[in-house]
């Protein structure tokens, strides 16, 4: 138990640094994301109100699109950087729920391969640990 415990305290910064990275990686991407979406959708609609029998310009497309494949790597590696920093947490969070069901389980397989004792070779009945014949058919279990 303390070999667990030493190993879970020496990664302890590591799990920060990429929790505190992963956030601030993901503000970022989102940040950019969400400028180039606006940039990109706000040009749509400079172009649908685009009149092209009246002597103006045309509009201009979109500029900040770009920020958008700047922001979707950030964010993936945001995730990265969660997913590896919070992973310790999750995995103790799911083996402790599934400890019990895992236990008995494995206890109810246990029983399932031990059986209840030796099996007749002529009949194949289980029969109890300490028979020396067959209930069903009354052979021998001794060789």
């Amino acid at each position: 138990m303390t070999t667990r415990k030493r190993s879970v305290d020496k990664h302890a910064e590591t799990r920060i640094v990429l929790r505190v990275v992963g956030l601030a990686l993901l503000a970022v991407g989102l940040f950019f994301l969400i400028s180039g979406a606006i940039d990109l959708f706000e040009s749509f609609g400079r172009v649908a109100s685009f009149d092209p029998f009246n002597d103006q310009e045309l509009p201009e497309g979109p500029t900040r699109f770009w920020m958008c494949f700047v922001g979707l790597p950030l964010v993936g590696i945001a995730g990265w950087c969660l997913q590896a920093g919070f992973l310790g947490a999750a995995s103790r969070y799911v083996a402790d729920e599934t400890q019990e069901a895992v236990r008995t389980t494995a206890s109810a397989i246990g029983d399932g391969l031990r059986g209840r004792g030796p099996y007749c070779r002529d009949c194949g009945t289980a029969n109890d640990a300490n028979a020396r014949f067959c209930d069903n058919c009354g052979t021998s279990l001794s060789r």
